[in-house]
């Protein structure tokens, strides 16, 4: 259970609190994990609070004051919008809120014979905390919007580099993977501009279920995986297995790049795997790709190589 303050504080207070907390403050996922802790230590340490929103069909933030394997049983009401009872002699109230893609679920979970003004007070406090909480959660889709390549769907270069980056000052243990369709036509920009060959390795780099996927070029869709060697290699072989017409794909490992020469660094590999026609034990045939010479600043745009 999550053990809080016992004070008497009441709903003024809440939300003069709320307020201080949002003063000056940007308005994203990081306030909105800032209130639930706010939300939370107004409750007794023998009740669980629990916050769930979805946007446009998928979950964008669940957080519970109770064991990751006991909330999971909220998380599944949630999706499937039912009111079922977790444990007998506990009481769960369930709030929903709908605010057009984003929706919401608070619950509050207490034994029996706890205080009836809990309830109340809880129902107070949602409608205080929840148009807050709507407002940072749409500022942060809004933000990853931002962010993707509007024709695939997939994350862009922006959100590629900053995680990359924040990756690599973590030290994580992971490999990046580069991929790249042959061209499927003659002509393979469809009337509307849009290039086919890169809709198609979008798709099948989506069937991976990596969570890190990200158009980095025209052509190119790079993965992060942190499941180590042996799937990332999986993954390859899965991409160079799926695509109708041949698919070029660098790995390597975050630990090597140096972050400022990436692009170059992916450019170049995919264009030496046509050299042997193999490389990590899967079949390529030559690509056609050009290289690029990194900005000296350490952008992505640069000059093609001669």
């Amino acid at each position: 259970m999550f053990g809080i303050k016992k004070d008497k504080r009441n709903i003024g207070d809440f939300y003069r609190e709320l307020q201080d907390a949002t003063n000056g403050k940007a308005y994203g996922i990081q306030l909105a994990e800032l209130l639930f802790s706010l939300f939370c230590g107004y409750f007794q340490d023998r009740t669980d609070c629990i916050a769930c929103y979805g946007y446009d069909g998928r979950e964008i933030f669940f957080r519970a004051t109770m064991p990751e394997d006991e909330a999971a049983f909220y998380r599944k009401d949630f999706g499937q919008r039912t009111n079922r009872e977790r444990i007998k002699g506990n009481k769960a109230v369930r709030i929903w809120t709908e605010n057009d893609a984003l929706g919401g679920m608070w619950v509050l979970e207490f034994p029996d014979g706890t205080n009836e003004g809990v309830e109340d007070s809880f129902r107070e406090m949602v409608s205080l905390v929840h148009p807050v909480f709507a407002a940072c959660l749409f500022a942060e889709e809004w933000k990853q919007e931002r962010m993707r390549d509007c024709e695939t769907g997939l994350l862009g270069n922006a959100a590629f580099e900053e995680t990359l980056r924040r990756l690599m000052e973590q030290g994580a243990d992971g490999y990046l993977i580069a991929a790249r369709q042959s061209v499927l036509y003659d002509r393979p920009y469809k009337e509307d501009g849009i290039n086919r060959s890169v809709l198609m390795l979008a798709k099948i780099c989506e069937k991976t279920a990596v969570p890190y996927i990200y158009r980095i070029s025209g052509d190119v869709v790079a993965l992060i995986c942190l499941d180590g060697q042996e799937k990332a290699y999986a993954i390859a072989q899965e991409l160079a297995d799926a695509g109708s017409t041949d698919i070029y794909i660098y790995v390597t490992e975050l630990a090597v790049l140096d972050r400022d020469k990436v692009y170059s660094v992916i450019q170049q590999n995919l264009d030496r795997t046509g050299e042997d026609r193999e490389a990590f034990g899967l079949h390529y045939p030559e690509p056609k790709l050009p290289i690029y010479r990194d900005d000296p600043k350490g952008g992505r745009d640069g000059e093609e190589a001669q």
